[in-house]
């Protein structure tokens, strides 16, 4: 377009621009995709000055980023350079890039630029404008994300009802909340990996008023904790469940079970299965291990919509989780909540996108599939105020 194109000359393995009489070059190379190291032997010719990341939200996630780095950043000329992370911000709060970028604005290498239309508005002709400010009208969320370049945390999403200021409770909100209640029993949904994804379980108290909490997780992140196999992860599980226990007072002085607990197994996990089958059921049926069958990835969903939407289940924020492979505590937002914030649809509108990590809100979703689709299916639910289940004072939990 600005007829410069005989000042340069053009190749394609590997991809770049350069300018005639080799005076400089611009290189173009992926950085995205399941092999995260494909980028470590690349090697330009000359020290490089710029690193444009365009549209960096398209990339798969932060791991593809920082092993990108390792090699460009050798490849800099030190006397002189600068690095540009250029994208829009996904809808979701919670999606890596986003969640990335509030952390580098706390970081005084970083500058961080907010651009939206305003910006550009004399190029923005009378219908764009027009456009622009019916969305804005009618679809408030979309134009918040689409114009003005905020990550609105709904549009897009599979769980745009799931609010975090309302179904996430610190301590002190749990415990004006549910302080004065019973538990009823305990469903523990499981979702195992060893050797990539994350294992999750998500522990889900049953009150006496039908409403539900998911407590304190375990969470293992192989990537961060290194890799365990499942006889080892149930094993070490051992002291995240005491300790939960003792917290909730679900054990009595002679260590036997106050209360059911029913653990619910993602059904592909055959080795996760037999060995809380192994270590944890008890004699007394009070403590039993079970297979997920999932329904439709659709019906889960829906079953979740509707929880989330109707008030009934909550997340208790900790400000983390304890890692008990390394006996650390790491503060991050909780999992499970992270999870239902950042999933989205696949382009078919089918089920996840695989680009965002479901792990923990998978381990919620077979618990409270559990409960919600048939809760007949759970004998000592005889004890819950089943009228109550969506019952709530929504007023009360928006003053907490």
């Amino acid at each position: 377009e600005l007829g410069l194109e005989n000042y340069f000359d053009f190749s394609s393995k590997p991809l770049r621009i350069k300018l005639k009489g080799d005076k400089g070059s611009i290189y173009f190379i992926g950085v995205s995709g399941a092999d995260t190291s494909r980028t470590r032997s690349f090697k330009s010719k000359y020290p490089v000055g710029v690193l444009i990341f365009e549209e960096l939200q398209q990339v798969r996630g932060l791991e593809n980023l920082e092993q990108a780095m390792t090699s460009f950043r050798r490849l800099l000329d030190m006397s002189d350079w600068r690095i540009f992370y250029v994208f829009n911000p996904p809808p979701q709060n919670a999606h890596w890039v986003n969640a990335w970028a509030n952390l580098k604005a706390k970081d005084p290498d970083y500058k961080l630029i907010h651009t939206s239309y305003l910006d550009i508005l004399p190029f923005v002709n009378d219908l764009d404008l027009k456009e622009i400010l019916k969305c804005k009208m009618f679809d408030y969320d979309k134009y918040e994300n689409m114009y003005m370049g905020v990550a609105t945390g709904g549009y897009g999403s599979i769980y745009p009802m799931f609010k975090p200021d309302v179904h996430v409770l610190k301590e002190e909100q749990f415990l004006s909340k549910f302080g004065g209640r019973q538990i009823a029993g305990l469903i523990i949904g499981v979702d195992s990996a060893v050797t990539h994804d994350s294992t999750c379980f998500s522990p889900m108290a049953v009150f006496d008023n039908g409403q539900c909490c998911i407590l304190n997780l375990f969470y293992h992140d192989p990537k961060i904790s290194g890799v365990k196999s499942s006889n080892e992860l149930v094993t070490i599980s051992q002291t995240w469940f005491k300790m939960l226990c003792k917290k909730y007072n679900l054990i009595t002085n002679y260590n036997t079970m106050k209360v059911p607990v029913v653990f619910k197994v993602d059904s592909a996990s055959a080795d996760m299965i037999r060995e809380l089958q192994y270590q944890y059921t008890t004699n007394d049926g009070m403590v039993t291990v079970e297979s997920f069958k999932k329904p439709t990835v659709c019906e889960m969903i829906s079953r979740v919509q509707s929880a989330w939407a109707r008030n009934v289940v909550f997340i208790l924020d900790t400000g983390g989780y304890r890692d008990f492979v390394t006996n650390r505590f790491v503060s991050v937002t909780n999992p499970v909540s992270q999870n239902f914030q950042a999933l989205i649809w696949n382009e078919k509108q089918t089920g996840y996108d695989p680009v965002v990590p479901n792990d923990a809100s998978d381990s919620a979703t077979y618990a409270i599939c559990t409960y919600f689709l048939n809760p007949d299916n759970l004998y000592w639910l005889e004890s819950v105020k089943k009228a109550d289940y969506y019952d709530v004072n929504v007023s009360t939990i928006n003053n907490l």
